[in-house]
């Protein structure tokens, strides 16, 4: 005899999650993305820290978010604050002007270790106090398709284990770039 039972199981997602005391673990669907680096790059004090394979400036659009968030971190830059931006190859051959404008603004750039290898990660490092810091780990590239119209998804965490990672692999990135010529 073959008997059958039904089980009914609710579940409640919320956005943030709370994980410890001296941490947060986020999730940031679509546009919630570019508010969030926003918010974070504004707090900003001491470096911010890019790996993107696609970051795409539009001199021709003042209120594209790339060129929002190009802005910010400019004037970062220009405040003291150590900025630095590593991009994939394919950023150089299709949006070089997005690489001329941050190096005339004193912003430093590189490319990827090798242009054989796609660097395809998207992540943002923030440190907005000395030893407070915020990665952003996900799908969004730095494109105003990216920014506001694709379905992406990313993760927003201070878990201290998780941006020490973080760190490590944008320190290994930096330290084997190539310069821009």
């Amino acid at each position: 005899m073959i008997t059958t039972s039904t089980v009914t199981t609710t579940v409640t997602t919320t956005a943030t999650v709370t994980v410890g005391p001296e941490y947060v673990v986020e999730f940031l669907g679509d546009r919630e993305y570019f508010d969030q680096v926003l918010e974070l790059l504004s707090k900003a004090k001491e470096s911010v820290y890019v790996a993107m394979y696609i970051m795409k400036y539009d001199p021709n659009e003042e209120d594209d978010p790339v060129n929002i968030l190009l802005y910010r971190l400019v004037k970062l830059h220009n405040e003291g604050v150590d900025v630095r931006v590593v991009v994939d190859d394919y950023t150089k051959s299709h949006y070089y002007k997005t690489l001329v404008f941050l190096k005339e603004n004193g912003v430093e750039v590189k490319l990827d270790p090798r242009s054989s290898t796609r660097l395809h990660a998207k992540i943002v490092i923030i440190e907005v106090i000395i030893d407070k810091k915020w990665v952003i780990v996900g799908s969004h590239n730095w494109s105003e398709s990216g920014l506001q119209y694709n379905y992406e998804a990313a993760i927003l965490t201070s878990k201290p284990e998780t941006v020490i990672e973080a760190l490590r692999y944008f320190n290994n990135l930096w330290e084997n770039s190539r310069p821009i010529e």
